[in-house]
C-alpha cells in the first residue's frame, strides 16, 4: 500500500516512514494526472525549419492548423520526442506550448517540464517527486508534499517543514502552515509549469501536516540542541531517521551474573580464615628472628 502522504511503500494502519494514516479519511489525491503537451509552430526562416516539420508530421496526433501552424500533443510516454522537437523551435517566435489546455510562456516551462522528463525516467515515477531515487533512502532527501522543487523537504537543515515555525519555552514546536503555503507558491511560480503538478493536493498535504510536535510524545522527532552556560539548551527539531538493514554484527549483548548470598558468605569466611593464618604465621617468625638475633649477640 503507497501511502497517501509521503509516497512510501507499506504495510498497516501507520506509514513507518511518516508515521501518519496510510488511509487517510479524506479522499487522497494522486499523482497520476493526465499529462497533454501541445507543441506548435508557424512558417519559420530556420534552416531546420523542414526537419522539424517532418519530425512533427511523424506524431500520431500531427495535425495542420490554420495559418499552417504545425501542431502536436505529447503526453507522459513520448515526453523525450516533446523535447526533441522543443529544442529546435523554443527560440522561434511563432512556437507556442499549452500544458493541460493551458498557454504558458515559453521561458517558463523549461524547469517544470525537465523534472517532469527526469520523472518519466525513474523506475517509480510517483515515488520521485516525493524525492525518492534510486539506491538512495535517506528520509532527509525526500519531501512530503510530492513535488521536488516546492522549496519543502524532509530534512531538518533549510527547507525542513518541521523547521518552519516556532518552538515555545514548554518545548512544543507550531508548524507555521501559512509560511510553508508561501513559500511553496513562490517556488511553483519560479519553476515553471510541470504537467503532473497539482497545486491542490500539495495544499492540501500541507494542511495534513501535524499543526504542533512535541518530540517528549512523538517519537519520530528529537530536539536539536547547544550546550550553553552548563545547560542543554533545545534549539529546534530533527526528523529522526530510521536506519535499516542487515544486521552483520551486534555488540550490544548483555551478560548477566547470578552471585548467591551463600557463595559471597563463604568467601568472606575464606578470606578471613586465610588473612589470620598468614597474620599467626608472620608473628611466629619475627620471634624466632628476634630470639636470633639475641643469641648471636650474646
Amino acid at each position: 500500500m503507497k501511502c497517501p502522504h509521503c509516497g512510501f511503500e507499506d504495510e498497516g494502519n501507520f506509514c513507518s516512514n511518516c508515521g501518519k494514516p496510510l488511509v487517510s479519511k479524506e479522499t487522497s489525491v494522486s499523482t497520476k494526472l493526465e499529462a497533454s503537451i501541445k507543441l506548435g509552430f508557424g512558417k519559420s526562416s530556420s534552416a531546420n525549419y523542414g526537419y522539424v516539420v517532418e519530425l512533427m508530421q511523424k506524431q500520431p496526433t500531427y495535425s495542420l492548423g490554420p495559418n499552417n501552424v504545425h501542431i502536436a500533443t505529447f503526453s507522459a510516454d513520448n515526453i523525450e520526442e516533446f523535447f526533441e522537437i522543443f529544442e529546435h523551435v523554443k527560440n522561434w517566435k511563432t512556437s507556442f506550448v499549452e500544458i493541460n489546455g493551458q498557454k504558458v510562456p515559453i521561458s517558463k516551462i523549461r524547469s517544470g517540464l525537465s523534472c517532469f522528463r527526469e520523472r518519466q525516467k525513474a523506475f517509480d515515477p510517483e515515488k520521485y517527486c516525493f524525492g525518492y531515487n534510486a539506491g538512495d533512502y535517506h528520509i532527509y532527501s525526500t519531501n512530503p508534499l510530492g513535488c521536488r522543487l516546492c522549496g519543502i523537504t524532509n530534512a531538518y537543515w533549510k527547507g525542513g517543514w518541521y523547521t518552519i515555525g516556532t518552538l515555545s519555552k514548554s518545548g512544543i514546536f507550531t508548524v507555521d502552515k501559512n509560511q510553508i503555503k508561501h513559500i511553496v507558491k513562490n517556488k511553483i511560480e519560479e519553476i515553471g509549469f510541470c504537467p503532473v503538478l497539482d497545486i491542490n493536493a500539495i495544499m492540501k498535504r500541507i494542511d495534513e501536516l501535524p499543526d504542533k510536535i512535541d518530540p517528549r510524545k512523538d517519537k519520530r522527532f528529537e530536539y536539536t540542541t547547544i550546550w550553553e552556560d552548563g545547560k542543554t539548551i533545545a534549539t529546534g527539531l530533527r526528523m529522526k531517521e530510521k536506519p535499516s538493514g542487515y544486521v552483520v554484527k551486534d555488540d550490544d549483548e548483555t551478560h548477566e551474573i547470578h552471585i548467591g548470598l551463600s557463595e559471597i558468605a563463604a568467601s568472606k569466611q575464606t578470606k578471613k580464615a586465610s588473612g589470620c593464618g598468614c597474620g599467626a604465621l608472620l608473628s611466629v617468625m619475627i620471634i624466632v628472628l628476634v630470639v636470633t638475633i639475641l643469641i648471636s649477640i650474646f
